[in-house]
């Protein structure tokens, strides 16, 4: 190597490094995010007794979550597309922004599903306004694809030139979309749900390759720490 190129210089990088001061979820969320948006809505326009039904502890018992977490949790997923009540919990511990909603409190798959279930009829309502206003905010872009892959287009904003009632017109259409899809995004949850519990077992949060992983890098440690 030519020893006149220069060097070149790196920000220090070490993953085992203390922080001097604890870590905040709060700076690791942009301010625009959409968590932020679906957190505030939830924390300023919602009745949650709608969502506290259902709950026998009052007297003893473990704490529950809150409905308020849970109900994020969902909304959150459904506006990105998360899939299945497991994939929404390990969410919890994999994804910022669902690490964001739930401030480091980590409910189980079968705690989500349980909270689905019983709520399943006040989430569309709920979801209808959530996405609504998510469009009109351009927090969800233009379009949302839905899980079944149809497009769900935006609001009636862009169609000012039309009369009211062609504009009354669009916004039913969009209604029935966002409900269509709404519906269709519930159906196949609980559909992956029963499929993942026949695949990994009730109680399974199903990371068994993770475990895997996990285990052959603790034993290439080991045996790496031996031969030094």
């Amino acid at each position: 190597m030519d020893s006149s190129t220069p060097k070149a210089n790196f920000r220090r990088y070490d993953p085992h490094q203390n922080l001097l001061l604890p870590p905040s979820l709060e700076d690791w969320l942009p301010e625009d995010h959409l968590a932020r948006f679906i957190s505030e809505f939830v924390d300023t326009q919602i009745d949650l007794t709608l969502f506290s039904h259902g709950y026998y502890n009052a007297e003893g018992g473990n704490l529950a979550f809150h409905p308020a977490l849970l109900l994020k949790l969902w909304l959150y997923g459904y506006c990105i597309g998360t899939p299945t009540s497991r994939k929404v919990a390990r969410a919890t511990y994999d994804d910022v922004a669902f690490r964001w909603l739930a401030v480091d409190q980590h409910p189980t798959y079968s705690t989500l599903a349980r909270f689905r279930e019983r709520n399943l009829g006040n989430f569309h309502a709920l979801f209808l306004r959530v996405l609504k206003l998510c469009q009109e905010a351009d927090l969800v872009g233009g379009t949302r694809m839905a899980l079944d892959g149809t497009k769900v287009k935006a609001n009636a904003s862009k169609h000012r030139a039309m009369s009211h009632g062609k504009m009354l017109e669009k916004e039913r259409q969009l209604d029935e979309e966002l409900r269509k899809s709404i519906d269709e995004y519930f159906r196949k949850v609980a559909e992956n749900d029963a499929e993942e519990d026949r695949r990994f077992g009730k109680g399974s949060l199903g990371n068994k390759v993770s475990s895997i992983w996990f285990f052959r890098f603790r034993s290439w440690r080991t045996l790496r720490s031996v031969g030094n």
